[in-house]
């Protein structure tokens, strides 16, 4: 307790030193003229100020961006990229008050250089940069979208500077590096709200179709009665093989969640067994 007592007292002193000479003095001949523990309080002081400055402004401007583009995946890259430039900004500052201006000089002037010398290294991470850069642009998806590429079919849930997160159908979380989706075929599901599904039930040769169809389309209207996202059913005879008669059944969804496909899938199979045992339509040989 002593001991912070010190350090709260110590400081303060410093800063009121620190006032008096900033006062009296032009900014650049006062800060020349603090020693090198008072330039370092000050150096500290401006790293957290730009710190806060970039929680506030991100918070801000990413309020104001939701209300102007309606996209929360474009509003939060454009405020993280503000974030990241305030600090940086800060942290030159905080250098030069260092009088370390060679190194200051190096961040600004060399930037060019450091971008070939690292350019290699950092390459992957900068393609996704600049991937993520594109994305927000184009919008070709936003947040709550689903969307498939490379075979991962998931929810959006935030686009980052380098990736992007996903959550799949059984609740696990994704994270695709930015060029991937720039790279490779990306299908969203939810642009136009509506998308096609489908599933096939094979009967026994000798099987009544005609009557069969009709069942199973009375089974798929009644869901249509009862399910506000289903649209459009359609049952049809898809193929006749030695080993029975196929049956298609299509039908459209205006809910982006895979686990809405599956549950009316699973309901009309149930209902359509049901309605085969009431009508003595066999399912076997």
């Amino acid at each position: 307790m002593i001991l912070f007592e010190l350090s709260y007292i110590c400081f303060f002193s410093s800063m009121k030193e620190i006032i008096q000479i900033v006062l009296h003095q032009p900014l650049d001949v006062a800060i020349n003229s603090l020693d090198l523990y008072h330039r370092t309080i000050i150096a500290g002081i401006i790293i957290l100020v730009a710190w806060l400055l970039s929680v506030l402004v991100k918070r801000i401007s990413k309020t104001r961006l939701v209300k102007k583009y309606e996209d929360p995946l474009l509003s939060t890259f454009i405020a993280n990229i503000i974030r990241m430039v305030i600090n940086l900004i800060g942290l030159i500052i905080a250098i030069k008050i260092m009088q370390l201006n060679e190194l200051a000089s190096g961040i600004l002037a060399g930037a060019g250089i450091s971008a070939f010398v690292f350019g290699f290294a950092l390459k992957d991470i900068g393609e996704n940069f600049l991937s993520g850069i594109l994305l927000a642009s184009s919008r070709p998806f936003r947040v709550g979208d689903l969307i498939e590429c490379n075979s991962i079919k998931g929810v959006v849930t935030a686009l980052n500077l380098k990736d992007t997160e996903m959550k799949t159908s059984d609740g696990k979380d994704v994270f695709i590096p930015n060029s991937v989706l720039i790279k490779n075929a990306l299908i969203n599901y939810t642009l136009d709200n509506s998308n096609r599904y489908q599933f096939s039930i094979t009967l026994p040769v000798g099987t009544n179709v005609i009557k069969t169809k009709e069942v199973m389309e009375e089974v798929m209207n009644q869901l249509l009665a009862q399910n506000e996202y289903l649209q459009k059913p359609n049952v049809q005879l898809s193929d006749i093989s030695s080993s029975g008669y196929q049956f298609t059944i299509y039908y459209w969804l205006t809910s982006n969640t895979v686990s809405t496909a599956t549950s009316i899938k699973s309901t009309a199979l149930t209902d359509m067994i049901a309605a085969f045992e009431q009508h003595a339509i066999s399912l076997k040989d």
